[in-house]
């Protein structure tokens, strides 16, 4: 955050992992580091709620402590906040079975304390300009986004890549042709086990 995408080609694959607000493996750090995280959640929200993605977008919130907020029909908004913890949700989603151990979570008001929310700055994260861009009516675009993704972030992590090129990859992948119908989930297991054959095939990836 705050860096131009194309000043970060040297940083180092432990560099990137180092999220400021959240203990999170290396796929998920990096995943946030290139804002492709977000994009995956949008995907998430267009087929849960059924909304197109022109009512959806994305803010960026540093402090990590609010969670949610929703606006009602009368201007209203709830917000919902906590710290960045996930020990938090998962132990509310296990509809608190478990020993509370929580204490040390609390989340406090301070003085001076402030919430910011900024848009996000394409300059920063053109992957999530590309996801934007991207014709996510066809649903194979959405598979070779993610599979793209998750090859670029193996190479990056084993040093083929630099992290400036993770976008390149995402897009080379993206732009592989395939000629499949996708009406099921079985339809889609099958289509990334072709595009992981034709990847290996094409890029030697």
């Amino acid at each position: 955050l705050g860096k131009n995408y194309s000043s970060l080609k040297n940083i180092s694959f432990s560099a990137a992992t180092k999220h400021p607000k959240w203990k999170m493996g290396y796929k998920n750090s990096i995943d946030s580091a290139t804002m492709v995280n977000k994009c995956l959640e949008l995907i998430e929200a267009h087929y849960l709620f059924n909304l197109p993605y022109a009512k959806l977008d994305i803010v960026i919130h540093p402090e990590a402590q609010i969670h949610s907020i929703f606006e009602y029909n009368n201007y209203i908004y709830n917000m919902v906040a906590f710290q960045n913890d996930m020990l938090i949700p998962i132990y509310s989603f296990l509809n608190q079975k478990f020993k509370n151990n929580l204490n040390n979570n609390r989340f406090r008001i301070s003085n001076n304390q402030s919430f910011n929310f900024y848009n996000v700055r394409h300059q920063e994260f053109p992957v999530f300009k590309f996801f934007k861009n991207l014709d996510k009516s066809d649903p194979s675009n959405i598979i070779k986004f993610n599979v793209g993704n998750e090859y670029a972030v193996k190479l990056f992590k084993n040093n083929k890549i630099r992290y400036t090129e993770i976008l390149k990859i995402i897009t080379k992948i993206t732009s592989i042709n395939i000629e499949y119908n996708l009406n099921n989930i079985k339809d889609i297991i099958n289509y990334h086990e072709l595009l992981e054959i034709k990847i290996s095939e094409k890029f030697n990836l």
